[in-house]
């Protein structure tokens, strides 16, 4: 997809994103954490902070960080996307 549509399209990002998702399913935080930035990051760009694929990206990137035991920036990102934590509650701040 990125090669057709390129890399900020949000087809391609949601296919990142969906990358992110599957990694961060077999256990593979460390994997999936970059596409899980890159998406997070074009999708604000595109699709703005208050889109639903940019909450839900949003939400995928704390379910990773707090699989990585990185919780002060699960915190950070929840500030900054507030919204996100309604997509799915992080478990580490239930």
């Amino acid at each position: 997809r990125q090669v057709l549509l390129g890399g900020s399209h949000p087809d391609t990002l949601r296919s990142m994103s969906v990358l992110s998702e599957l990694l961060a399913g077999q256990g593979r935080h460390a994997e999936a954490e970059p596409h899980c930035q890159e998406a997070l990051k074009g999708m604000e760009l595109s699709l703005g902070c208050d889109h639903p694929d940019t909450l839900r990206a949003a939400s995928d990137l704390q379910t990773v960080l707090e699989a990585l035991g990185r919780l002060p920036e699960v915190i950070e990102l929840r500030k900054t996307y507030p919204k996100a934590c309604a997509v799915v509650p992080p478990k580490v701040l239930e």
